[in-house]
């Protein structure tokens, strides 16, 4: 089962992505958590082992492209 975390700063599309990953790979994804921020979502892949994020790329904190080279 592939672990997933989420990113994005906008709480709609975090969960049409969580639904959508839900309802078509129920027995092969776990979402393992979300985050609404850079600084957060920083802080969650740091502490929560994944195998997938799906990272925003413009948050008013910063962009997933930033979180990539943290």
């Amino acid at each position: 089962m592939l672990k997933v975390i989420i990113i994005d700063d906008e709480e709609d599309a975090r969960y049409l992505l969580r639904k959508a990953l839900e309802d078509n790979f129920k027995d092969s994804v776990q979402i393992v958590g979300e985050a609404d921020g850079f600084k957060k979502g920083v802080a969650l892949l740091q502490s929560v082992p994944c195998d997938v994020a799906f990272l925003d790329i413009k948050m008013p904190d910063g962009t997933g492209f930033d979180i990539l080279k943290t």
